[in-house]
């Protein structure tokens, strides 16, 4: 036996306890992580349309609705990862043009708010590859051209 009465055995493994462990223990909180949304694609389309967007972001996992702040466009999430987004956008046929505003619920809550344009021109969509005159798609003006840039860096300039 080690020569110590049963009630001073606790007092003892808690100042062994205190001598392993420091007092001073850093805490490092996580900090919590709102959905951020940065763009949409296309950005835009007519009344009475209904299309998919793609939604870049971060902290997007487990989206789960899409909220418009008017209800002439509707929204539904279908397809989900960390950065980014597929959603199925509504536009009612009584939609006024000019901005409509979203943003994105999740468990993280709601994100910050991105720009939809509703607009009444037709909307068309660049088709890959239309780098140079001779790849250029055809278009009759008055027209909405979506289009956007694929790649890392841009070639330099001539």
């Amino acid at each position: 036996m080690l020569g110590f009465e049963p009630v001073k055995l606790p007092v003892l493994l808690l100042l062994l306890a205190a001598w392993a462990f420091p007092a001073e223990v850093e805490i490092h909180e996580l900090p919590h992580r709102l959905p951020r949304l940065i763009s949409v694609f296309p950005q835009g389309a007519r009344p009475g349309t209904r299309l998919n967007v793609e939604i870049l972001g971060e902290f997007l996992d487990r989206a789960s609705s899409v909220m418009f702040l008017d209800a002439s466009v509707s929204g539904k999430v279908v397809d989900v990862h960390p950065t980014s987004l597929t959603l199925e956008f509504t536009v009612s046929p009584g939609a006024a043009n000019g901005p409509h505003y979203f943003r994105v619920l999740s468990p993280r809550g709601a994100s910050n708010v991105l720009l939809f344009r509703i607009g009444d021109l037709p909307h068309i969509t660049e088709q890959e590859p239309n780098s140079t005159f001779a790849e250029a798609d055809p278009v009759e003006p008055p027209v909405t051209i979506n289009g956007r840039l694929n790649v890392d860096g841009l070639p330099p300039f001539r």
